[in-house]
């Protein structure tokens, strides 16, 4: 599709590069299935980044129900409907680098943990 001259297609990378590569794009797509794709989809958040991801990826029930990306099948609508309206994705992103701060931190998951173990200790 002549695509070379503007999507980047990495494959994998060291870890140390990829921080790099989420300030530097523009938008990051996941299209991957039920497995995988978690973290990535977070990091591009906390990096201010629109994000795509496809309905069956584990992370599209929260991209979709707290509004924070894109969840779609069709990956080329979604990735010129960001381009097409940069303020809605910019602040789409912005929501979600917020949710990613106040809702997925270590010390979030650790409370929660330590309440389910409550609860079921009694």
């Amino acid at each position: 599709f002549n695509l070379d001259e503007h999507v980047f297609f990495m494959g994998r990378q060291p870890r140390e590069e990829v921080r790099e590569f989420l300030h530097a794009c523009n938008v990051v797509v996941q299209p991957v299935l039920e497995q995988g794709g978690w973290l990535s989809v977070f990091e591009a958040l906390s990096a201010g980044k629109p994000v795509i991801v496809s309905p069956t990826m584990g992370a599209s029930e929260i991209i979709g129900r707290e509004r924070i990306g894109y969840v779609t099948e069709d990956y080329a609508k979604a990735i010129l409907h960001v381009y097409e309206n940069p303020q809605e994705a910019r602040r789409m992103a912005e929501k979600g680098k917020r949710y990613v701060k106040e809702n997925l931190t270590w010390m979030k998951f650790t409370e929660r943990m330590i309440e389910v173990y409550e609860e079921v200790m009694g």
